[in-house]
């Protein structure tokens, strides 16, 4: 029974950790103002199913967005450290600080479970390699036969905080609670992006497999329209959250160097 719960636990890790139907966002393809951004282009395999998906990054000097989100997607403020959560379908937005969001995350990942149950485990090994002409950081997530491998580096046209926020700011698995818990917390403080994210699964008598690369990173011109609420939107936004600053981080968590890596520290508990 326990090995059924493993088994089911690291599937529901597999495909949260990477597993989304990239979509492009449903805009008028050609006309309006353009804006200077990075474009930042990500490649999904999955196997043993063979299927190759690809999505962008989009970062303009203050905003940035993932083109993997239609119909209901993140807008990230990265001066003001916000996101604006949109709904393209009932056509309303509302936008919160990250930290608060982060808050949300934690208090929804306390959820307590069983204390005999594994957690799950995370590691940054301190194993080096070089991505795209950047030096990358390798951290490992481990629960029972499923492992995330992640390599993260700093590159200069992508912010730091920037996987931080898409992490910290999703859904997260509460059904999971405590397993993964401080492991989650090491991706929220992980600064850098994984240039290559690969997670792996013993399934019957192959492994699932879901690896998700950086395969570009160039400077180009995009629909401003893009990195922008749709004129006309409902804003949902609570009025405390619109009074609030937006701080810099958590009190009670010490500023980190932009260039460190993870933490070295390793977790019994993502």
């Amino acid at each position: 029974m326990l090995r059924i719960f493993w088994g089911a636990t690291a599937v529901v890790l597999l495909v949260s950790a990477c597993e989304r139907s990239p979509m492009l966002p449903r805009r008028p393809p050609s006309l309006g103002p353009r804006v200077d951004a990075t474009v930042v282009t990500i490649r999904t395999t999955f196997q043993p199913a063979g299927r190759t998906t690809t999505h962008t990054l989009l970062i303009s000097p203050s905003k940035a967005r993932s083109t993997d989100e239609a119909e209901s997607w993140r807008l990230y403020d990265l001066e003001a450290r916000t996101v604006t959560f949109v709904n393209d379908l009932e056509r309303t937005y509302r936008t919160e600080p990250v930290d608060s969001v982060f808050a949300q995350r934690r208090t929804a990942l306390r959820r307590p479970v069983d204390r005999e149950l594994p957690a799950a485990e995370f590691q940054s090994t301190g194993a080096e390699r070089e991505i795209l002409g950047v030096p990358a950081t390798q951290s490992l997530i481990r629960l029972g036969g499923y492992q995330r491998e992640l390599w993260f580096a700093s590159h200069p046209s992508i912010p730091d905080e920037l996987f931080a926020m898409i992490h910290g700011t999703a859904e997260p698995a509460t059904r999971l609670g405590a397993i993964v818990a401080k492991a989650d917390e090491e991706l929220i403080a992980a600064r850098g992006f994984p240039l290559l994210d690969r997670a792996e699964l013993p399934y019957g008598k192959s492994n699932m497999v879901v690896e998700r690369s950086v395969v570009a990173i160039e400077p180009k011109e995009v629909l401003a329209s893009l990195l922008q609420v749709p004129p006309g939107y409902r804003d949902l936004t609570a009025p405390a959250e619109r009074r609030r600053p937006a701080s810099s981080r958590p009190r009670d968590r010490a500023a980190p160097a932009s260039e460190s890596p993870p933490s070295a520290t390793s977790q019994t508990t993502p």
